[in-house]
């Protein structure tokens, strides 16, 4: 990752990406989910294995609206992380647009159907919170790998 992001700023977008679900507990929440899905999977599948595929599938379903939400917090939280150490939003579409060169294929499964929001949607609703909150775009600074 180090390599493939042009900027300091984008690495600090994905740091503070990284650190938002932590802070958020995005794990803990999205296993604490799981379980209860499983459970309830459990409770109402009885003998029928038709009935557990179709609330199997609805329920991974329900996860991955679950994960997608949470990746947009941790979006913004990067984007906090930009304004709060560096004084503008500068970096993230560096991120993103990496993120896209390396995603090969992903965007085949519907979205309905992904982890992550799609990269456009991700983007438009970072510009849209940097334009509300009325932050600047600044020019980033190269990440030379002998820096770290």
């Amino acid at each position: 990752m180090l390599e493939a992001l042009p900027s300091e700023q984008a690495l600090a977008w994905v740091v503070g990406h990284e650190v938002g679900h932590i802070e958020n507990r995005d794990v803990m929440r999205s296993m604490g989910s799981g379980a209860m899905l499983a459970l309830g999977m459990f409770v109402l599948s009885g003998e029928s294995g038709s009935v557990e595929s179709v609330i199997a599938g609805g329920g991974g379903l329900v996860v991955l609206q679950f994960s997608r939400e949470r990746e947009s917090e941790a979006d913004a939280d990067g984007l906090k992380t930009l304004v709060t150490h560096y004084g503008h939003a500068g970096g993230y579409v560096e991120a993103l647009d990496t993120l896209r060169a390396a995603a090969l294929g992903s965007d085949d499964l519907p979205s309905f159907m992904q982890n992550h929001p799609d990269l456009d949607d991700r983007q438009a609703n970072l510009d849209a919170l940097v334009a509300r909150e009325g932050w600047v775009v600044e020019a980033t600074d190269p990440l030379v790998a002998e820096q770290w």
